[in-house]
């Protein structure tokens, strides 16, 4: 069973709500370097900065490893 937006996707095996599986395309596209303004854009949202307050926790993220790599490069680690 399929819904719309919102509603549970249901197989044999498993079930997602709908908003997890939204929630995990954007988190995935942040991850691989996507732009947060494409991902937005794929999600609907009415601005840059909406995506940005919904995914802040993951750009901070990957600002840490961006910084740990380049610490590590630098310094030889």
């Amino acid at each position: 069973m399929m819904d719309g937006p919102g509603g549970p996707i249901e197989t044999d095996q498993w079930h997602v709500p709908f908003h997890s599986l939204r929630h995990s395309h954007a988190t995935e596209l942040l991850r691989m370097g996507v732009d947060l303004a494409v991902i937005g854009d794929r999600l609907g949202h009415s601005s840059y900065q909406v995506t940005r307050e919904f995914y802040a926790h993951i750009a901070d993220e990957l600002q840490k490893d961006a910084a740990d790599k380049i610490n590590g490069l630098l310094t030889g680690g």
